[in-house]
């Protein structure tokens, strides 16, 4: 079991980790112009889009990153407006930060992804047609880095997982996307006499049975090799997504539910683990990793962190619907869908 201490200690440095996003976040907004736009007058996003020449869905996401981060707002009528520290950012304010703002963005002029993909609303390091985990089948090394940072983190969901969720002794679990099978090894370790499957590309079956002898459970777990996008496979009472929808846009996330919905038998049910975004943004530290995690997303893939209602229209489009909501210990939730 992990104390209080430990998770917080982890999520304080995660987020350590992850403050690159504060400064980008910044310097994008400023280079953009929406501060001393928002300084003249409130305005929605639409026309901070148009006033900006950026796509309006992705300066949305940028928004609400500069929600979190207190120096933004958005009123009742849904137009955004500065914070009383946010309006440092307004070049004709006194004592005004903006010119250092610039000054930092400069630093980032080689990487100016998150500015990139809030103009164009496209991911940033994507080439025509792949994504951000297309190097990894050509290199090991990578690859190895990318499933090892994803045992990390998903030990802790996991953990807080088992203690949201009630598993059959007995019943098979395919963990789809499931990587180094770290979810597997956790739902396997807690219940002895369940069986597993993880499902992934090639390039993860060393890791994932690498972990699973470590934990004594490979006799009740297999590796199978696959893409989500062509099958998955059946015979499961329980479909994993953890961590996967986010990845992709909504027609490759439908997608993959339908693949999941084709094998999906009578009795058996789909369990989705992700960040659920809030209806209202407030500057806290729960909603500023939503936020980050979001842009992360906006810039490295063609996926989204979503809310509610945009999971719902996103079940409803892979043939599922939302049957329960289903809050953990951490910042993830737990969505369990029903076949239509």
């Amino acid at each position: 079991m992990y104390t209080d201490t430990t998770a917080q200690d982890h999520t304080d440095l995660r987020a350590m980790l992850d403050g690159h996003w504060m400064t980008q976040a910044i310097c994008a907004a400023a280079t953009l112009g929406v501060p001393a736009l928002l300084a003249a007058q409130p305005r929605t996003a639409q026309s901070l889009g148009r006033e900006t020449g950026t796509d309006a869905n992705s300066l949305v996401r940028l928004l609400r990153y500069l929600m979190s981060l207190g120096l933004v707002a958005e009123r009742a009528d849904e137009c955004f407006q500065l914070t009383r520290m946010g309006t440092l950012l307004d070049p004709a304010a006194p004592d005004s930060l903006h010119a250092w703002a610039l000054l930092r963005s400069a630093r980032w002029a080689e990487r100016g992804e998150l500015e990139f993909s809030v103009r164009t609303g496209r991911p940033c390091r994507n080439t025509p047609g792949a994504d951000n985990f297309s190097a990894l089948p050509d290199d090991p090394e990578a690859a190895a880095v990318f499933h090892q940072a994803m045992v990390a983190v998903t030990r802790r969901v996991a953990m807080q997982v088992l203690q949201a969720i009630k598993f059959a002794a007995t019943e098979t679990v395919v963990d789809v996307g499931g990587g180094s099978g770290e979810f597997a090894t956790a739902l396997l370790t807690a219940h002895p006499k369940m069986n597993g499957v993880v499902f992934d590309l090639e390039h993860a079956r060393e890791g994932a049975l690498l972990q699973l002898k470590k934990a004594s459970v490979a006799e009740r777990c297999r590796f199978v090799a696959g893409s989500f996008f062509d099958t998955v496979p059946a015979g499961g009472d329980t479909y994993l997504l953890k961590s996967v929808l986010h990845n992709w846009d909504d027609e490759r996330a439908a997608c993959i539910l339908a693949q999941c919905r084709a094998v999906l038998g009578g009795g058996a049910r789909l369990l989705i683990v992700e960040r659920i975004l809030p209806q209202q943004w407030t500057a806290s530290a729960a909603h500023l990793s939503a936020a980050a995690s979001d842009l992360r997303m906006l810039v490295g893939l063609s996926g989204r962190e979503r809310t509610r209602l945009e999971f719902q229209e996103l079940l409803r489009a892979g043939s599922f619907r939302l049957s329960r909501l289903i809050p953990t210990a951490g910042e993830f939730q737990v969505i369990e869908a029903d076949a239509n």
